[in-house]
């Protein structure tokens, strides 16, 4: 009797853990099916300028971009999702640590790039996290914590609460930074700057001119070799950036050419370092 109430006891225990991590992930048979029917995704892909396919697949052979670029995301797999689910508690604990429940209650999802997609950065589509497979490759070879990784993860969640909430970040954003201007679709960029723009998916096609000592630049991402330069455009030259960004106090590491990445690099390192300034908190009580 006793050894039925105990086997009793730990089938319901058995059946509440895996109902805690269902959330975590979704099962789909293919990445077809969960990035056709996203307007996130097909707008991204639409608004790629043919000349950046190759730097954003590698070996790119003129075939049809949409769908290689789907063939070059998949799905975690086993051991992939079993490194993930390792890494969400610890993020979940310093979010909610930090009060951001509005993260917290965001659900992870996750599809992994191959083949060197993107340069094998991670980013978001949708709501989803995508990870090189390489990344977790050597994470899953490590085993220990990695606190980059966390870091990332904190990040990338970040972009997908901007996408929930794009206008409120947007007004903030026009609060917060002095030097943005105008905000214009991305499908407004002069051709001779779109033709060498690394976009990001994370920016959700909003563009923002800069305004630098009285004058307007296109801030862009552009790739050098196997790395990547934030760049001023306007039709009188161009400006680094990256050295603007350090005149006006911010840290080397921010990624520069637009609000969202500049709110989610700065918010990362506030979360990490438990200490959100107070505007940056009102924000997410907002939402």
């Amino acid at each position: 009797m006793i050894f039925l109430v105990i086997l009793i006891a730990l089938f319901a225990w058995f059946v509440l853990f895996m109902k805690s991590k269902i959330h975590l992930f979704e099962t789909f048979t293919d990445v077809n099916s969960i990035l056709s029917n996203s307007r996130h995704f097909n707008n991204y892909i639409a608004n790629i300028h043919p000349a950046m396919y190759r730097s954003k697949i590698a070996n790119y052979n003129n075939t049809n971009f949409f769908k290689t670029y789907i063939s070059f995301l998949r799905l975690p797999t086993h051991n992939e999702n079993a490194l993930l689910n390792k890494y969400i508690p610890i993020c979940a604990k310093i979010l909610k640590a930090n009060g951001l429940n509005k993260l917290t209650n965001i659900p992870w999802k996750f599809l992994v790039s191959k083949k060197g997609l993107e340069m094998n950065m991670p980013y978001t589509l949708s709501n989803y996290i995508i990870i090189n497979e390489l990344t977790l490759i050597n994470l899953i070879r490590d085993k220990g914590n990695n606190a980059n990784f966390v870091t990332t993860l904190i990040h990338e969640k970040i972009h997908i609460l901007q996408r929930i909430n794009q206008g409120k970040f947007n007004t903030f954003y026009r609060q917060q930074y002095s030097f943005i201007g105008p905000k214009i679709h991305i499908n407004r960029v002069p051709l001779q700057y779109k033709k060498q723009y690394m976009t990001n998916p994370d920016s959700n096609q909003d563009f923002w001119l800069y305004k630098i000592n009285g004058v307007y630049y296109y801030p862009i991402l552009i790739k050098k070799g196997a790395y990547v330069k934030s760049i001023g455009f306007n039709k009188s030259g161009k400006i680094d950036l990256g050295k603007f960004k350090q005149k006006l106090g911010y840290s080397r590491h921010i990624s520069f050419y637009h609000p969202n990445e500049i709110f989610a690099c700065e918010v990362t390192d506030m979360i990490i370092e438990k200490n959100i300034k107070k505007q940056y908190l009102k924000l997410f009580n907002s939402l």
